[in-house]
């Protein structure tokens, strides 16, 4: 399977750029029923209070980390969000 990955300058582009819409991630499209997760700090929150950017995303240290997961019942179900 092919993961994308996504650069530092998409990743800035989303959150700053791109259209929002409530409780959907603008970096990776994670929602609440559809979260991130890292076992170190669990599944992801909303960030903001607009619910447009996700714990996992904002925080560089957690979205750089190997171990995160975005989007996992997505991809328990083969689907990619980034």
């Amino acid at each position: 399977m092919n993961e994308v990955k996504i650069t530092r300058l998409q990743r800035l582009w989303r959150i700053y750029v791109t259209p929002r819409t409530p409780g959907t991630c603008v970096v990776c499209g994670c929602t609440e029923t559809n979260p991130c997760s890292n076992p170190d700090y669990g599944n992801c929150w909303w960030w903001d209070g607009n619910l447009t950017l996700c714990s996992h995303c904002a925080s560089r240290r957690i979205f750089n980390d190997p171990r995160t997961v975005h989007c996992i019942n997505g991809k328990a179900a083969g689907h990619t969000s980034l």
